[in-house]
């Protein structure tokens, strides 16, 4: 039987902070990122870009973010009754999305943004969507593998219903940074 242990808010948003923190860098960044481009999506790809690929790749995340406003539409009640057209269709198209565009390397950090992007009524869908994404036929076999190995902590009975505290935002590449 899984314990939920209940958190007060201060102490929830510092584990969260903790998990974060321990993301290797350009993964947090991609978060921050990603997480910037869903609240405003006509930001100038001047803000998050270093070079010219980076520009093109936020162009097409972007695009590819149009699609959070029908998966939160769908998102399945409590029933579990879903329309896999409108909510698991786009959610797996958007996590392979994010693992291939993404330094999304495990299983924890593409639920850190997940929570975030849809909010906690994602959880219990999260470990199908990032199965089907890590198992796409183009990722190399190794990579495939080591994907799949990070999602047992999915694979859960029950999953929190508590909203994610912790709102990470990226404080630039300057030279601060740097130092």
């Amino acid at each position: 039987m899984l314990v939920e242990i209940k958190l007060g808010a201060g102490e929830k948003m510092f584990a969260e902070m903790q998990e974060f923190g321990g993301f290797e860098i350009e993964s947090q960044r991609y978060i921050c990122r990603s997480l910037d481009v869903a609240r405003s999506p006509d930001v100038s790809p001047a803000s998050w870009a270093r070079n010219e690929r980076e520009a093109h790749d936020i162009f097409a995340q972007k695009q590819a973010y149009a699609l959070l406003s029908g998966i939160r539409a769908a998102l399945p009640g409590t029933d579990g009754a879903m329309d896999a057209e409108a909510f698991l269709c786009p959610l797996i198209a958007l996590s392979v999305f994010d693992i291939t565009c993404g330094p999304i390397s495990c299983f924890a950090e593409y639920r850190f943004l997940y929570e975030r992007l849809l909010g906690p009524g994602v959880r219990p869908w999260l470990a199908s969507a990032f199965l089907a994404a890590a198992s796409a036929p183009h990722f190399p076999a190794e990579i495939r593998q080591g994907l799949v190995k990070t999602v047992s902590s999915g694979l859960t009975e029950r999953w929190s219903s508590a909203r994610p505290e912790f709102q990470p935002q990226w404080p630039g590449d300057g030279e601060l940074l740097a130092a």
